[in-house]
């Protein structure tokens, strides 16, 4: 299933920033849409928590969102 995340550009920066260069989520994060000043992330199911994991170390401001993409999904953390 793929999830949507939508970040504020602050959010976005601060994961690509610390999102691990070897990490499967990396590739996503680096192709996210731009639309207006949200990012776009689209991603499984493992990515999402491992950018969930990211933010929750080092990018609070994204914890949100990308919870809120679980719930629109229907998965629970």
């Amino acid at each position: 299933m793929k999830l949507k995340i939508f970040l504020d550009c602050d959010s976005y920066e601060c994961l690509l920033k610390h999102v691990p260069h070897q990490a499967p989520s990396r590739a996503v994060i680096s192709q996210a849409v731009l639309l207006g000043h949200t990012r776009v992330v689209e991603c499984d199911e493992l990515e999402a928590r491992e950018l969930l994991a990211c933010a929750r170390s080092y990018c609070s401001s994204a914890i949100v969102r990308i919870d809120e993409a679980f719930r629109v999904a229907g998965l629970i953390l």
